[in-house]
């Protein structure tokens, strides 16, 4: 579940650390984001006038720390704009497991363009281009008897120069 944490600035530069919580996989957009920490901060705000007699003004915050976050959209701050195209390719994409658009997201694989990009999950190089060659139907033509000398380390090498990029296992084509 995607969650981030987050402290009111003021109190948090003054050593105070009320952390509030907003949970992300309920919200559909940056507005909803929002809105969800400026009701958090407001009941921060009538806590705290009852306690001290005067509404203090909570308009700011920092971030603690995230959940299921891909580390390259959490900032000091708050969360980039783009973890919004991110959630929304995801949430058109059930079949894509988090885990190959985070992999696509280390790469700098825009948020979109991961499903056309990605090719699966496999355990080496090798594994990869053997799956790509049967699937392509490069070894075809070959006599069988020949097949068992075609060089599936060398194969996965050339593709992975050029073609192809992998992070944690998940295989995405360059030409998205």
């Amino acid at each position: 579940m995607a969650s981030i944490t987050l402290y009111e600035l003021s109190q948090y530069n003054n050593g105070i650390l009320r952390p509030f919580v907003i949970e992300l996989d309920p919200l559909s957009s940056r507005e909803e984001y929002l809105e969800d920490i400026g009701s958090a901060l407001e009941s921060m705000m009538d806590e705290d006038e009852s306690r001290l007699g005067y509404r203090p003004l909570y308009e700011e915050w920092i971030v603690c720390c995230s959940e299921d976050v891909p580390h390259a959209y959490v900032g000091e701050y708050d969360l980039s704009a783009d973890y919004w195209e991110l959630k929304e390719a995801m949430d058109d994409n059930p079949h894509i497991p988090e885990a190959a658009f985070f992999a696509g997201v280390s790469l700098g694989i825009p948020p979109a363009s991961i499903p056309e990009a990605y090719q699966g999950r496999y355990d080496s190089d090798e594994d990869f281009a053997a799956d790509l060659a049967e699937y392509c139907g490069y070894l075809d033509d070959m006599p069988e008897n020949l097949r068992y000398y075609f060089d599936y380390e060398k194969f996965a090498r050339d593709l992975m120069i050029g073609d192809y990029v992998e992070d944690s296992g998940y295989y995405f084509s360059r030409d998205y």
